[in-house]
């Protein structure tokens, strides 16, 4: 798990600590530096593996991290980067080198899964890497979900000892809680393509990838990674809110609920206020703890501001009521509770 980070002259990042919990989420307004706290963890990444084709994918995943001129903050004028995670796993790099004293890394798609919000659409398989699961845009992910639909989740994710433990089951029951759709997914054996079709139950249609919108695409991938992760791992989601509807978005946060109630850590980046209002509600509903859920927030040109929730409401570190930071909301809520 991730519990601390420490960035210091990295892209839009000056100086900042960074304190992780279960459910972490990273907002702000646009090209403020959000994606930049990802990108630091991508440095811890385990590229020692012995298979070639997936040492090769997560290098070229990892590659623009490390121009230096691209990656060191204009404003400092430093000569290196210094990033720690955990407190005691070091990088520091300069134009020169790359030096790390880390004793954790992450092993990618082991225990680190990364999503990243893009158009890629389910591949065929015969263009999938091996033992790549899903990818950084969830390009194989086709693959992994035909070899494993009918297989059972993980224990963790079991209701009780009598119930569905099958990886399609759930899937559909999750689509239909959160897209209010009822499909299920068909394999041509054929062109051995996942998704290949989704169909209707009521209406028996059929669509294949490429006619399906942009979020639902992204949405059914961020329920099949979720659905197939353990306890203990890492799953961090670039902008999950992609064109989707507000009221998917706001079912996306029971989702991500869910998962952490299951012991998986869960790091978002997003721009939706439809997510945290809904999370304030779950936590305002007791169906997850204060202490599991923190936000970062920033702007253009302030640093990154914690900022919690207690009962429902934004608080600061010592549970004082704080409003959100001017800019993010459209309309602020307690300004509309005003009207009742």
């Amino acid at each position: 798990m991730i519990h601390k980070l420490h960035i210091k002259n990295f892209k839009l990042i000056k100086d900042n600590s960074f304190d992780f919990k279960p459910l972490t989420i990273i907002t702000g307004t646009n090209s403020c530096g959000k994606s930049s706290i990802l990108q630091t963890l991508c440095f811890f990444i385990n590229t020692n593996i012995l298979n070639i084709e997936k040492s090769m994918y997560i290098q070229n995943f990892t590659r623009n991290l490390y121009i230096f001129d691209q990656m060191r903050n204009k404003d400092l004028h430093e000569d290196s980067i210094h990033i720690t995670l955990n407190e005691k796993n070091i990088i520091n790099i300069t134009k020169e080198e790359i030096t790390k004293n880390t004793e954790y890394l992450f092993d990618f798609e082991e225990n680190f899964y990364y999503l990243k919000s893009n158009r890629n659409l389910i591949q065929d398989t015969e263009k999938i890497q091996n033992n790549i699961k899903f990818g950084v845009s969830g390009e194989y992910i086709g693959n992994y979900f035909s070899t494993n639909s009918l297989k059972s989740i993980d224990k963790i994710f079991y209701e009780n000892p009598d119930s569905n433990k099958i990886l399609n089951y759930h899937v559909d029951k999750w689509i239909k809680e959160i897209l209010d759709l009822e499909i299920s997914f068909t394999t041509n054996e054929s062109i051995d393509i996942i998704l290949n079709g989704f169909k209707d139950k009521n209406f028996s249609n059929y669509f294949l990838p490429s006619n399906i919108s942009t979020g639902l695409n992204f949405a059914t991938k961020i329920i099949i990674i979720g659905l197939s992760l353990k306890k203990g791992d890492i799953f961090i989601i670039e902008n999950p809110e992609i064109h989707l509807h507000p009221k998917a978005i706001s079912k996306f946060a029971d989702f991500f609920a869910f998962l952490v109630s299951k012991g998986i850590q869960v790091i978002i980046e997003t721009h939706s206020n439809y997510l945290l209002s809904k999370l304030r509600y779950i936590n305002f509903k007791k169906e997850f703890k204060d202490e599991d859920c923190i936000i970062y927030y920033k702007d253009q040109q302030t640093d990154f501001v914690p900022i919690f929730i207690h009962s429902g409401k934004f608080t600061n570190i010592n549970r004082e009521k704080i409003n959100f930071p001017t800019g993010f909301f459209d309309t602020d809520l307690d300004k509309l509770m005003e009207i009742r």
